[in-house]
């Protein structure tokens, strides 16, 4: 597993602030995690260019020479957290199990957080779980 410290400029920290401002839904985690994202490959790449939720992938960074492909993943624990680590749909799974990379983000929220680039098979496997969908009972 590949790991990178990366510090947000106070610009960005105060930009991803103001635009997803605090509100407790992991969704609001999610869409700061992608845009940590892009301020790291920005940080790493001359003028990529992005695309976000395209065929069910998070994030598709284009570079000179690279099309590069993750499911972005947040999380404002400073650990990777697995048990809080979620893939909701077969065609992300299939997807990961296929070599996409899970780009896990921790400690959303802080100036500096940490990129953790993984692979099924190596740094992680994928264990079903059943769910259920909890709908509203017609009590009188």
């Amino acid at each position: 597993m590949k790991t990178i410290d990366f510090r947000l400029s106070e610009q960005q920290f105060e930009n991803l602030n103001n635009e997803y401002p605090k509100q407790g839904k992991n969704s609001h985690i999610g869409h700061k995690a992608i845009q940590i994202a892009k301020y790291y490959f920005n940080s790493i790449y001359e003028n990529p260019k992005f695309e976000d939720n395209i065929d069910g992938i998070d994030l598709i960074v284009h570079t000179p020479n690279n099309r590069l492909e993750y499911e972005v993943k947040g999380t404002e624990d400073s650990r990777i957290a697995f048990s809080k680590l979620k893939v909701s749909s077969t065609n992300v799974h299939n997807k990961l199990v296929n070599g996409l990379t899970l780009l896990r983000i921790c400690s959303v929220g802080n100036l500096t957080v940490q990129l953790h680039f993984m692979q099924y098979g190596e740094d992680f496997l994928l264990e079903p779980e059943a769910r259920w969908a909890v709908k509203p009972a017609n009590v009188r």
